[in-house]
């Protein structure tokens, strides 16, 4: 998003405050804050909707048990937690174990289940829910648990007019994980699993994704990460939010 410089004058104290809300993550600088501030004040709109993919050819790890309780309950609780009110859940038709698994949870989230009856990608999965995700909204993959923060995330995106933000994380070894290459925070290519990969930074398996994405998709089998992501990375409206928090994969 091209920006244009402007010239502020405000009292030193106003300045102190700016000055305390720098982060150093989403919130960089004086110019991060007063922007912030600013789309906040004109009602700035929060991040209420997650799709979960939890669909596909191997549906067992959502039930995976960790600390007693199985990983969708440990997802569903950390999205609750940081906000979100509506999770749609993708899953196999068939795939009744996670649906009584889920049934089961206590949620104050409202939680649609979007079943795909055959094949359809992790993309296929998201644009078949595009006339519900009318806002920015977040995608994970149901294997991935992290107390990321959200807000921070949402933020970062809003403040790129990105298309899609991608959770990235250092990693030695990206050769089960897609890599980027960015410059600055603009990820300009994105590659799915390579042996060797001359990247860092590897997807954590969390979006933000814009209703613009939808633009870039179609109807049937579709992947993210090799039909949608390039696309985007090569249009320049792509964005990376590195992350230290711990993310487990299973």
């Amino acid at each position: 998003m091209e920006k244009e410089r402007i010239t502020i004058i405000m009292s030193k104290s106003t300045l102190d405050r700016i000055d305390s809300m720098i982060d150093g993550s989403s919130l960089r600088n004086r110019s991060h804050v007063i922007e912030h501030l600013l789309l906040k004040g004109m009602g700035e709109k929060s991040l209420e909707s997650c799709v979960i993919l939890a669909g596909g050819k191997d549906t067992s790890k959502a039930l995976m048990t960790i600390k007693g309780f199985p990983v969708i309950y440990h997802q569903l609780k950390m999205l609750e937690n940081q906000g979100i009110k509506k999770v749609f859940l993708c899953i196999n038709s068939n795939d009744t174990a996670i649906r009584d698994s889920v049934n089961n949870i206590k949620t104050s989230m409202n939680v649609v289940f979007s079943e795909d009856d055959k094949m359809m990608g992790t993309a296929g999965s998201v644009y078949k829910l595009r006339n519900s995700l009318n806002e920015n909204f977040i995608v994970i993959n149901v294997d991935t648990l992290s107390n990321f923060d959200i807000k921070g995330i949402h933020r970062f995106h809003m403040d790129h007019d990105a298309i899609i933000t991608m959770l990235l994380k250092p990693e030695a070894d990206l050769s089960k994980s897609g890599s980027v290459s960015i410059q600055g925070s603009r990820i300009i290519s994105f590659t799915e699993k390579l042996k060797k990969p001359d990247a860092s930074l590897a997807n954590a398996g969390v979006y933000i994704m814009s209703p613009k994405v939808f633009d870039y998709m179609r109807k049937g089998f579709m992947m993210l990460e090799t039909d949608v992501f390039p696309k985007i990375a090569e249009s320049g409206n792509m964005y990376g939010y590195t992350t230290n928090e711990i993310i487990t994969h299973y």
